[in-house]
């Protein structure tokens, strides 16, 4: 016997998904996932239920510098989200939403979209997302 929302859906733990850039990025548009790409389809990982995205946290290695910024963007289907976070200036490291939640379908594809300024710091990056 499962556990079950009271109208019959199951219930499930939430997942915890984790996107990657393996390599430094800087002036540039990358596309994270289990791996980092400048094509989005080759970062992109399918959902593996239905459920709802929520709580994205990000850490960079590294600030980004002085007036300098790197957005990262949760993507589904190639389609930005309003799930973002900003990292800008000498000495932030991380951000995250916990206000935005996004629906999502089981095998749309996600990914993390990452825009850093042209004269940002080279930093790896890690994003994790909640899924409900």
């Amino acid at each position: 016997m499962s556990i079950q929302h009271f109208d019959g859906r199951p219930l499930h733990s939430p997942s915890i998904l984790q996107f990657y850039s393996r390599t430094a990025f800087t002036n540039a548009t990358v596309y994270l996932g289990t791996q980092q790409d400048v094509t989005e389809s080759n970062a992109q990982i399918p959902a593996p239920r239905t459920g709802v995205l929520q709580n994205l946290y990000v850490h960079r290695t590294a600030a980004c510098g002085a007036g300098e910024s790197c957005i990262l963007t949760v993507r589904i289907n190639g389609v930005a989200t309003a799930l973002t976070v900003t990292i800008s200036g000498a000495a932030e490291t991380d951000d995250s939403d916990t206000a935005n939640k996004v629906q999502v379908t089981a095998g749309q594809l996600i990914s993390v979209e990452g825009v850093a300024s042209a004269a940002a710091v080279n930093s790896n990056c890690i994003a994790t997302l909640e899924l409900v």
